[in-house]
């Protein structure tokens, strides 16, 4: 006799899926920028300033920064130990700022500002 004869189809509710799942993400070439301002600093320990501005007569002064299409220039001073024989000290500092753009660079071109980053197109797929 054989014992599996009389054995009917399985009903065992098989399912077979498939999927697939993909994310594009293209970002545009950029570029960031940032215009830094013009500074001037003196700092000084007994010591005297003198200043003469253009046309002008001498003060005792450290002068002032002179703007011009958004970039600043120095004065001219002269610093002069005030107590001979003592200690002193005298600092100055300028740092020259960008000048004003009129206009966007030409594609592919830098700049004319000091802090610039750019990045190329970049895409990225995710499966």
């Amino acid at each position: 006799m054989m014992p599996f004869l009389g054995v009917g189809a399985a009903n065992a509710d098989i399912t077979h899926k498939l999927s697939s799942s993909v994310q594009l993400q293209v970002n545009a070439a950029a570029t960031q920028v940032e215009r830094i301002g013009s500074t001037y600093s003196v700092s000084g320990n007994n010591v005297t300033t003198q200043y003469t501005p253009s046309g002008g007569s001498a003060t005792s002064s450290i002068g002032s920064l002179t703007i011009s299409s958004g970039v600043g220039s120095i004065p001219t001073l002269s610093a002069t130990q005030a107590t001979a024989g003592e200690s002193w000290s005298f600092t100055q500092s300028f740092t020259q700022g960008d000048a004003i753009s009129s206009s966007a660079p030409t594609v592919g071109q830098v700049g004319n500002f000091s802090s610039q980053v750019s990045q190329q197109q970049q895409e990225q797929r995710v499966t």
